[in-house]
């Protein structure tokens, strides 16, 4: 999808390159009675809840298309007349280029939608160290830069886990996808090879940085905390709103204490990861694991306020948290 959007938003806008042909679109994709304004486009990783985000619940992969902003977006003025055919025109060339592709796929399409996934793994992985390592650029004393340390390796880290399914998902597209997993497998080790060497600029960029700091450049061990954490299992208790999106935590009404505690303690997550909570809950991950998976994804997030959040989730009877007699790795 990312790939046709690209497409029809830069034959749908001038560019200089093209600046013999008079200012018009190369491949104009354009309705009769709509605009023929620009396609200017925003490629954004999912967060928050939305109408897709129903699908993501129940594992089906998903993606949402809007207009943003949107002055009259839920409003009594969201009327036809404040929409235009051309966007439309454009989104369902999208959508129907890319359910076509996905529907009639078969070995030769599929390798190269795999082949797709490891370029633009690639960069997803150099944007997550770049984040990473303004972590580092951003510490000021011995204790931020180490903190600081550890979640520019967790970066890195959840972004190497994240492609190497990526690459893994194309395998179903393949006439026989167990074929294709297999052939796809070799990928695996070369993104951890990638992963790796990214976390070698990291641990270098540490040094340098420690060295202008003037602090020992220590390696991180786990805190209590954090090994406490790495021996809970999350698993979400079935309710009537398993599933569901919108980050409130699964609950509606009527409000209980523990419910009205879950909501507290959720207003201590940023808006944007509260959605993630819901579905990470359903993936047989520790404590830990769940918040360096939201922290790698988004933004570091103190371990403080995932327990608190989740211990009153459990409370509420939404989650159970059950201690594990081995932790799992990091």
């Amino acid at each position: 999808a990312q790939s046709f959007v690209e497409f029809v938003g830069n034959t749908n806008r001038e560019r200089i390159r093209f600046r013999g042909n008079g200012y018009n679109f190369s491949l104009p994709i354009v309705s009769e009675n709509g605009s023929r304004d620009p396609l200017y486009y925003v490629i954004d990783k999912h967060y928050g809840a939305s109408d897709h985000t129903v699908y993501i619940g129940r594992g089906i992969p998903a993606i949402m298309f809007i207009t943003w902003p949107d002055p009259h977006y839920h409003s009594s003025m969201d009327v036809p007349q404040f929409l235009d055919p051309t966007q439309f025109k454009r989104a369902v060339v999208v959508t129907v280029g890319a359910m076509s592709l996905l529907a009639s796929a078969g070995d030769e399409s599929a390798l190269k939608i795999a082949d797709e996934n490891i370029g633009r793994g690639a960069e997803r992985m150099g944007w997550n160290q770049r984040k990473g390592l303004g972590y580092l650029a951003d510490a000021t004393s011995g204790g931020e830069l180490l903190e600081a340390y550890k979640e520019a390796r967790n970066a890195v880290r959840h972004q190497t886990n994240v492609e190497k399914a990526v690459v893994r998902s194309a395998s179903i597209l393949f006439d026989n996808p167990a074929n294709g997993q297999t052939q796809l497998q070799p990928f695996e080790a070369l993104i951890d090879q990638r992963g790796a060497a990214l976390q070698s600029e990291v641990a270098v960029a540490y040094r340098l940085r420690a060295a202008q700091l003037k602090v020992p450049a220590t390696e991180p061990v786990l805190t209590a905390e954090e090994q406490q954490a790495s021996r809970l299992l999350v698993e979400r208790i079935p309710s009537e709103n398993a599933g569901r999106g919108g980050g409130r935590g699964g609950f509606g009404a009527p409000q209980t204490p523990e419910l009205q505690a879950v909501q507290q303690a959720l207003q201590k997550i940023p808006q944007h990861m509260r959605s993630e909570f819901n579905l990470l809950a359903n993936q047989k991950k520790t404590a830990l694991e769940v918040r360096d998976f939201v922290a790698g994804e988004f933004d570091p997030l103190p371990l403080a306020d995932v327990m608190t959040y989740l211990r009153a989730q459990e409370k509420a009877g939404q989650i159970r948290l059950t201690e594990q007699a081995v932790p799992k790795k990091r």
